[in-house]
């Protein structure tokens, strides 16, 4: 059996999780969200593990990195979800490589000034293990700057700048024959 990954990447408050969510209710496929690793680490250490805010996501990553082995050795499809960081993504290759699976990874974007306001507004009501993407709207596109190179497989570019806008239906279409072939 081969295993197929799909990988939801993309900037901050471009609606990554939501989406990721989505497939995994719709097609039955399990979700690994990078976030909710480091919230459930933070949660586990507690506030005064300093270390899960200050190395929580690389923390984070191993996890999945072991998640995405185990499901690639036994053939089985998975979803990871995060904002990947290059090094990382290299990493998720080599995974591939190595186990002959194949990955479809969608990049979610907009425009940056609309994903700053999304991202100030759902702040407060982030977990304490996540630091600030930017103060200002120059820093928050600063930090998004680099995301998304190297995206292993075909890579599809999802523009939510509008949500209303957006092709779901068809996005799922994709994968559904993505897992099928």
């Amino acid at each position: 059996m081969e295993g197929k990954l799909v990988l939801v990447s993309g900037h901050c408050a471009a609606g990554k999780s939501a989406f990721a969510d989505r497939l995994s209710a719709e097609l039955g496929i399990l979700c690994f969200r990078k976030d909710r690793v480091k919230e459930t680490l933070g949660e586990g250490l507690g506030p005064t593990g300093g270390a899960v805010y200050e190395k929580g996501s690389a923390a984070a990553f191993v996890l999945l990195e072991y998640i995405l082995e185990e499901c690639l050795k036994a053939g089985r499809p998975c979803i990871l979800e995060g904002n990947f960081r290059p090094a990382e993504l290299e990493r998720v290759e080599a995974f591939l490589e190595r186990y002959g699976g194949r990955c479809l990874s969608f990049f979610f974007t907009g425009d940056m000034a609309v994903l700053y306001r999304r991202y100030r507004d759902r702040e407060k009501e982030r977990h304490w293990v996540h630091k600030s993407a930017g103060d200002s709207p120059e820093d928050f596109a600063a930090g998004q700057a680099r995301l998304g190179e190297k995206l292993p497989g075909e890579v599809l570019l999802v523009d939510t700048t509008d949500f209303s806008r957006t092709d779901y239906s068809g996005l799922l279409t994709t994968v559904r024959a993505f897992l099928a072939g």
